[in-house]
């Protein structure tokens, strides 16, 4: 599928060959302290965040992960638009990568009204590439500082002393879904949080998206991937290849997933006496959650609790 596992032993420094757009993305602070690094998330890197060597070296695996992808897409786009065989073939497959640019651009104001892309526009290849190469770190440090933050409130406690007590056995079975994951950076990070806190699970990762086309990029993360509706809360299980014992949802869960419906769905399964799912991470950076938290807390809808963080 072209996936090619990046290795924990990769050299960390060895940045080259990847896509240009991540060019500048990473770099350790010149004269500054030796722990201290810095990266940005914004398309134009006006905005940096901070980091230290272990945040360095996470985040350099990532752009070594993400550029293959990135190439899978524009080989999408080549083929879509017979480069090689229509005279006018690379006009259209730039065109597509400038009408995917744009459409990202219109983000930040749409965003001013609680509005996200369309469907049709998510699956547009262009667009695809411009968020695989934008959001992908985005989503990986937000979706490490949840995991960050749930293990340091408890939430994988029980993961803990299920580990010694099957020390005996090769690898302990976990089952995580991205819930509208497109890609699945979530579980990337989900990945190798794991790998280092808790490397006694045999991870199954697996990203659900109404969007088919993003198969490609999480098949090429090396994750499993299935088209599925957020709404459908039945379904959740056999597109997901059998129960799932824990769920991240990002932007998707304040977009689409605040109704009564999810609501409902998804407290059923945190309550249910069997196969229950144990806990949905929520990644956010909208301050702006409580209607949305207030309907999945409400005793006759999802009738849950939540950790604060």
């Amino acid at each position: 599928a072209g996936f090619e596992r990046i290795s924990p032993m990769s050299a960390p420094d060895d940045l080259s060959n990847l896509d240009p757009a991540f060019d500048g993305v990473l770099r350790r602070v010149p004269g500054g302290l030796s722990a201290r690094c810095e990266y940005f998330q914004d398309r134009n890197k006006r905005w940096p965040f901070h980091c230290d060597e272990e945040g360095y070296n996470l985040l350099s695996r990532l752009l070594r992960a993400a550029t293959p992808v990135v190439g899978a897409v524009q080989l999408k786009i080549d083929t879509a638009c017979d480069v090689e065989g229509a005279p006018d073939g690379r006009a259209k497959a730039n065109a597509v990568v400038t009408e995917g640019q744009r459409i990202y651009a219109r983000k930040p104001n749409m965003g001013e009204h609680d509005v996200t892309w369309s469907q049709s526009e998510y699956g547009h290849l262009g667009l695809q590439k411009e968020y695989i190469r934008y959001k992908s770190v985005q989503r990986l440090t937000e979706a490490w500082a949840c995991l960050q933050r749930a293990k340091r409130n408890g939430v994988f406690d029980e993961l803990e002393c299920g580990a010694l007590d099957g020390a005996s056995s090769p690898q302990l079975p976990l089952r995580w879904a991205s819930l509208g994951g497109g890609p699945g950076f979530e579980l990337l990070a989900v990945r190798w949080f794991f790998e280092k806190h808790f490397p006694k699970y045999d991870l199954d990762l697996v990203s659900l998206d109404l969007e088919n086309s993003w198969r490609g990029a999480a098949v090429g993360l090396g994750m499993r991937f299935n088209t599925w509706d957020v709404s459908d809360g039945d379904g959740l299980e056999t597109v997901a290849g059998g129960p799932v014992d824990f769920a991240i949802a990002s932007y998707v869960f304040k977009m689409y997933m605040a109704n009564e419906k999810c609501a409902r769905w998804v407290g059923e399964k945190l309550n249910s006496p069997q196969n229950a799912l144990r806990t949905v991470l929520v990644v956010s950076r909208d301050e702006n959650l409580e209607h949305a938290l207030g309907m999945f807390l409400d005793a006759k809808l999802g009738n849950t609790g939540v950790v604060p963080s």
